[in-house]
């Protein structure tokens, strides 16, 4: 960005009219100008110069020379624009103390945190999973199936050097389907998952209807049977809070691999 575009912007934030601006830079360039020329040299319609024309000298950007019985118009000085901006910035100074005070005496009634996304098909299922790069908190999750083999490889393997990119932390409570699976993928129980540990769950546990995961304030469930695949995302610190411990009271009783 050149000087006239730089001052260009700065007519247009403190005027919010863009012919004003290039009506000042044609000027400022081109030097005095009748209506006409001005109109031409500019680029702007003739009728919405004239209509221009009142709004500049209001903000002190334009001045008025006589030359043998018509009007030429010059740009002002540089310093009406500085003197433009300080009004601006006064007048900004001003709305931020207006601001404060009516933050203080407006009560804003709070709206509720809780919210359920719903996803269906294995295109929502990948958003889901996509949605937990973002977490801040480790990601702790019940498996019954591996991702990958619903997924598809390509996805998982930008899934997975996302989550390793962030260096996100996973923990998994797995059942013997989920290990045998990734013998089926791997050849052995193998894993590509930077910073994942996994317990298996005990013989007399109940099997994992769904895959269980929670990170921040989020407990998703998703599933995977038949036709039907979909997925929910709860949005709510409390629930969270209350599976994460739950996960925690199986992990304590879980085997290590």
């Amino acid at each position: 960005m050149d000087s006239y575009d730089q001052l260009r912007d700065i007519i247009n934030t403190v005027t919010g009219d863009k012919t004003l601006s290039q009506l000042y830079i044609t000027l400022l360039t081109h030097g005095p100008l009748p209506i006409s020329q001005l109109a031409k040299k500019s680029g702007v319609e003739r009728t919405l110069v004239y209509r221009s024309i009142d709004k500049m000298r209001d903000s002190h950007l334009l001045e008025v020379q006589i030359h043998e019985k018509r009007q030429i118009y010059r740009a002002s000085s540089l310093e009406s624009v500085r003197y433009l901006l300080s009004r601006k910035l006064d007048e900004l100074s001003r709305l931020n103390t207006t601001l404060d005070h009516v933050q203080s005496q407006i009560k804003i009634p709070k709206i509720s945190e809780t919210r359920v996304q719903f996803y269906s098909g294995v295109e929502g299922i990948k958003q889901m999973l996509w949605n937990q790069v973002k977490a801040k908190t480790e990601i702790v999750s019940l498996l019954s199936e591996n991702i990958q083999s619903h997924t598809g490889e390509v996805f998982f393997n930008r899934w997975v050097d996302a989550c390793n990119s962030h260096n996100l932390t996973l923990r998994s409570l797995i059942d013997e389907n989920f290990i045998n699976q990734q013998i089926r993928w791997y050849g052995t129980f193998g894993h590509s998952l930077k910073n994942w540990s996994a317990r298996k769950l005990p013989q007399n546990s109940s099997s994992i209807p769904h895959r269980t995961t929670i990170y921040d304030n989020v407990t998703t469930y998703f599933n995977w049977q038949d036709i039907d695949v979909f997925g929910i995302e709860i949005y709510n610190q409390s629930i969270a809070d209350t599976q994460r411990e739950y996960f925690e009271l199986l992990w304590q009783k879980s085997t290590s691999l």
